[in-house]
């Protein structure tokens, strides 16, 4: 199951469903919702927010004992229970939910053993096409994406994945992980107009000041925690209305001396910062000194020949001095999602693979 989050004023989910079918009667009957369904709100049930319940229930019952941590439900959504023999519920709707248990307008109407999940059910509209593919073992795949109506903003940070930026209060992703398998691509963009003449003579003219990082962007999320967590963050961005901080964690910056504590200046290897204007994406930092991280931004560079002098925003707290190979420096690029979407591959239950594009912001 794919998850595609088309992301504006309020999140667009798009839930793309691989389907495969060995029951001749159980195709049939999903072959003909499938016909009627661009007329049809057709529910989806999403398996990967699936819970166990954690006290059987009767037939009767209206209240069922499971978590809702963590998981994207609210009042007025309907939520469907599967036993571990596979028999199915209705769909439900939710009268209220606490962190350990679910209120339903009506009965379940069968019987719940333990081992029985229960999940949120979205309503949505089958896209134009739905595709199969047929195995020559009585088997068939059969493709299909909805677009699901949302019932809840669930914006937030967790504060447990994200910091904030003290001077804009704009998000940080904390940690990098970013790469998929040994490599991780990228690209620089900048705006240049090339006039190249007969004569040899080549005009350049830049519209931007400074180029553009962009970055694929991988987190491996391990848990329903983390899948929450970033589907929080994905609604407190807006898409690219939302401006975050993502840190390239490379040695970027060298120093050139000791790093002094306690004052706000450091000696760094001369790479040429004088000469490229203290812009965004290039002008914050995340310093980390001994496993402690601090997050800031360059206000002036002064060139001292092999080296360069930074004067940060702030001081970095402490007394005395911390040698060059207990401290990294790696640059805190400003980006904004690209295309307005992300999406998450459920591999198995709270387990997941978020990927986006995000592109470096220039500003002052």
């Amino acid at each position: 199951t794919e998850q595609v989050m088309e992301i504006r004023q309020l999140p667009r989910s798009e839930i793309n469903l691989v389907q495969r079918f060995t029951n001749q009667v159980e195709r049939t009957r999903q072959l003909n919702v499938i016909n009627a369904a661009g007329f049809l709100r057709v529910g989806v049930q999403l398996w990967f927010e699936a819970r166990e319940i954690t006290q059987a229930a009767t037939a009767l019952d209206t209240v069922i004992q499971i978590s809702t941590l963590d998981m994207e439900i609210s009042t007025s959504q309907e939520v469907s229970f599967v036993t571990p023999a596979g028999v199915a519920s209705e769909a439900i709707t939710v009268l209220s939910f606490t962190p350990t248990a679910i209120t339903l307008e009506s009965a379940i109407g069968i019987e719940l053993p333990l081992g029985s999940q229960g999940m949120p059910v979205k309503y949505g509209f089958l896209r134009a096409t739905a595709s199969t593919n047929t195995f020559p073992i009585n088997a068939e795949d059969i493709t299909l994406s909805f677009n699901v109506i949302e019932y809840r903003d669930i914006a937030a940070l967790n504060m447990a994945y994200f910091a904030v930026h003290h001077i804009d209060g704009l998000p940080i992703i904390i940690d990098p992980a970013f790469f998929d398998g040994s490599q991780r691509g990228g690209q620089i963009a900048q705006r240049l107009d090339v006039l190249d003449s007969r004569t040899g003579d080549i005009a350049v003219r830049r519209t931007e000041p400074l180029a553009r990082p962009r970055l694929p962007v991988l987190i491996h999320c391990e848990s329903l925690a983390d899948q929450f967590a970033w589907r929080q963050f994905l609604y407190f961005i807006r898409g690219s209305w939302g401006a975050f901080y993502i840190t390239t964690d490379f040695e970027d910056l060298v120093l050139g001396v000791d790093f002094s504590l306690g004052g706000n200046t450091m000696s760094v290897v001369n790479v040429g910062l004088t000469e490229v204007p203290l812009l965004a994406p290039r002008r914050d930092l995340k310093i980390v000194v001994q496993g402690v991280v601090y997050y800031r931004r360059i206000t002036v560079v002064i060139d001292a020949g092999p080296t360069e002098t930074v004067t940060l925003d702030s001081l970095i707290p402490g007394t005395g001095t911390v040698p060059i190979a207990d401290v990294k420096i790696s640059w805190l690029y400003q980006v904004r999602l690209e295309g307005d979407s992300a999406t998450f591959r459920h591999l198995r239950l709270g387990q997941s693979e978020l990927r986006f594009q995000a592109s470096g912001v220039i500003t002052t």
